[in-house]
């Protein structure tokens, strides 16, 4: 009890009020915590913000950041993290006992370098999750990825808890796979759906992709379910060499384009489906398939 009742104590304010920054300051909000000031460049967001989390504080200026503040959440885009520390620094923002944290999932924490001091740890705060606009859901069962000041990460992990998240930690050096990874599970599946939506363009189907989306459910289903190399199923995991032809010429003769995809995955599909067994008389064929149609 004691723990929780120190964790309600953190005072929360937020600079950026855009999708990310708006939705971790509803969340807590939600959760009971105390938020203070809300800062942005655009003062309507900041105004917005301000009214849907109970702020005492929606302002374009950094100066009106509240003194009791105990974390201050940076979540603005990354090319500005640098320059918001050095005008926090030259403002005397950052209070001893202070955790400033941005929301950066590239850069790590030393995009706070001129801020560290031994009183104020420096953090980077990264919730793996998409935000859309005006997103109102929860954030229980999301990973949070904390990198940073021991101190710091610590205060910050027991919020991430309070909300019915998962803490992670990350080094500085894993930031930026993590982070490509991050891009490749959400805003490259995104690019995959809009070629299905083209491949589909080519028939009758046209604008019908809301019919293969249960697919993509039990697919993403299947694989927190059960693993990655066990949800693969298909005509290359079976080495049927004659489907996978068929494909690639149905795709060249409607958009030459849509092979070149098609093969890359296609690669990768190949390199699992022999680790789960497919033999290289069967594997062969489709490496042919893929030189023959990739052009090497």
């Amino acid at each position: 009890m004691q723990n929780r009742s120190r964790e309600k104590q953190e005072i929360l304010s937020f600079i950026g009020a855009g999708r990310l920054g708006s939705a971790l300051a509803r969340q807590f909000f939600f959760h009971h915590f105390s938020i203070s000031s809300i800062i942005d460049i655009d003062s309507s967001k900041a105004c917005q913000c301000k009214i849907k989390c109970g702020a005492r504080v929606g302002s374009q200026d950094i100066r009106e950041i509240d003194p009791e503040t105990t974390i201050l959440f940076i979540s603005v885009p990354d090319e500005e993290i640098e320059r918001i520390a050095i005008s926090l620094k030259k403002h005397d923002i950052p209070k001893p006992g202070m955790v400033v944290a941005h929301t950066s999932g590239l850069l790590s924490s030393n995009a706070l370098a001129s801020i560290r001091q031994p009183d104020i740890s420096i953090c980077s705060f990264h919730p793996c999750y998409s935000f859309p606009e005006n997103h109102e859901g929860k954030l229980n069962d999301v990973y949070f990825a904390l990198e940073g000041d021991q101190e710091g990460c610590r205060r910050l992990e027991k919020l991430v808890h309070s909300i019915g998240g998962n803490p992670f930690y990350l080094s500085k050096e894993d930031k930026t796979l993590y982070h490509a990874a991050c891009t490749m599970a959400s805003n490259h599946l995104v690019a995959l759906m809009e070629l299905v939506r083209n491949v589909l363009g080519e028939t009758s189907q046209r604008d019908h992709l809301y019919r293969i989306l249960p697919l993509v459910r039990e697919t993403v289903k299947n694989i927190e379910q059960i693993g990655v190399e066990k949800s693969l199923t298909g005509p290359i995991l079976r080495g049927d060499s004659l489907t996978v032809e068929k494909h690639l010429e149905a795709l060249k003769k409607s958009d030459v384009d849509l092979t070149s995809p098609y093969i890359t995955l296609g690669r990768t599909i190949l390199k699992m489906a022999k680790k789960l067994g497919l033999n290289q008389e069967k594997a062969q064929p489709l490496e042919t398939i893929f030189g023959h149609y990739g052009g090497r």
